[in-house]
């Protein structure tokens, strides 16, 4: 079996299966952020062809994000007992299935339902289920694989605005959900013909380690399984820990500013005089950054632990809102790229984090039953990204008031995430829970 001198936690040599298993991560985090912030280049279609308010129409992805915690939480509880592959399945067809449906929806209830449905099956799809895999398949590469995957969210984010330009010029905006309905789709195909459970049902080893023997490996599945079965972390009890809080609501802070940074960024850029192309090109801009930042930030998880790639990304996320303030207040160009630079790392690095730290400081063999009530705890922030960034900037006077006080949260929120300063507690409560029973 490997060991610390011929195993390398940072080495991206995962096996053909185990990329397939990336590839089809990847494509779920870049649906994720196609459908999410594209979303705001085809609301002119619907507001000319049905008069249907585009603010009303901007703030459906937070709100379903929100509304959709709850399915969160039921997935996570019910993918304890049933397989993720299958789950997920479910939830790929749903999401691919409203894609290309929505233009069938003339009238705005039906089509509300549609969004809503969509938003809330690809977040439980990418967030909630997908990284159960990356636990079972690389429980110790965890920091490069999440480095490597979620530079689909930042791809997604920036290319798609010219993508979604291109097909609104060559046939209309309204056929722009079909393009992510591809994406999805695609991911799909790899799920169903590629993708199993765990690396030992695909005939491969956790984390592609060549030194493992399938001895080792039934050896592991059945040492994993018994500590599983046999876990303390109840529901209620990550629910009263407050380390479940501290760690699951600053992470959904920074998440809450990536999803609202790269949500709004072209509204936001046209309200300071920007062309429509010149803003597109600057979310190109700002997603090349974001996919660099995503690798660098698993090399330093790998490196360094995800507790100090976290802390890295909330520095970034505080200077990329001092300097998008600064942007909208005096309107200053150099301010707006600075400010899209370092936003660009923070949604390279964001959503990489709360699946490492809850396997570095739960474990592999807890990570199902703590990432699912984790994960819900993030999105209660997380999901309001867009919604918090447009009603605070129409309502009180300007971008540069939201990110004035995203900066001062950010800062507090680093603050209290800093204070967990590694997972001793985990083992803690279960020493303590062990000698309650005794």
């Amino acid at each position: 079996m490997a060991n610390g001198k011929d195993f390398s936690l940072t080495s991206a040599n995962f096996g053909p299966k185990g990329w397939a298993l990336c590839f089809y991560l990847f494509f779920g985090y870049y649906l994720n952020t196609s459908m999410n912030t594209g979303w705001q280049n085809s609301l002119n279609y619907y507001n000319a062809t049905y008069g249907w308010d585009t603010t009303l129409l901007l703030s459906l992805v937070s709100v379903a994000q929100f509304i959709g915690i709850a399915l969160c939480f039921v997935l996570g509880r019910v993918a304890l007992k049933v397989s993720t592959r299958k789950m997920a399945i479910v939830t790929g067809t749903i999401v691919v299935a409203c894609c290309f449906g929505i233009n069938f929806a003339t009238t705005i209830p039906v089509f509300i339902a549609i969004e809503m449905i969509a938003v809330m099956s690809q977040v439980a799809w990418v967030y909630t289920l997908n990284p159960l895999f990356v636990a079972s398949w690389f429980p110790r590469k965890k920091g490069v694989v999440m480095g490597i995957v979620t530079i689909g969210v930042p791809l997604g984010a920036g290319t798609v605005s010219k993508i979604m330009n291109w097909i609104g010029a060559n046939w209309g905006l309204n056929y722009c959900l079909p393009f992510v309905g591809c994406v999805g789709l695609a991911a799909l195909l790899l799920l169903i013909f590629v993708v199993r459970d765990t690396p030992e049902e695909a005939g491969c080893t956790p984390d592609n380690d060549p030194n493992m023997t399938t001895e080792d490996v039934r050896r592991m599945a059945a040492e994993t399984e018994a500590i599983a079965s046999g876990s303390p972390w109840t529901s209620v009890r990550m629910l009263t820990t407050k380390e479940s809080y501290m760690i699951a609501l600053t992470i959904g802070m920074m998440v809450l500013f990536g999803g609202g940074f790269m949500g709004t960024n072209v509204l936001r850029m046209l309200s300071i005089g920007l062309e429509i192309g010149t803003a597109v090109n600057l979310m190109l801009l700002t997603a090349g950054c974001a996919c660099v930042s995503s690798y660098v930030f698993g090399i330093v998880d790998g490196k360094y632990g995800p507790r100090v790639g976290t802390q890295l990304c909330f520095v970034l996320c505080i200077i990329a809102c001092a300097f998008s303030a600064a942007a909208s207040y005096l309107t200053s160009i150099p301010c707006l790229v600075i400010g899209l630079i370092f936003g660009g790392g923070v949604i390279g690095g964001a959503v990489n984090f709360l699946t490492s730290i809850t396997i570095e400081y739960w474990g592999a063999a807890n990570f199902k039953r703590s990432y699912g009530i984790l994960y819900p705890i993030c999105q209660v922030p997380g999901s309001l990204g867009t919604l918090v960034i447009v009603q605070t900037a129409s309502r009180l006077g300007g971008y540069q008031v939201s990110y004035t006080m995203m900066t001062v949260i950010m800062i507090i929120a680093l603050i209290v995430f800093s204070a967990v300063k590694d997972g001793s507690f985990v083992k803690k409560s279960e020493e303590k829970w062990a000698a309650e029973v005794q």
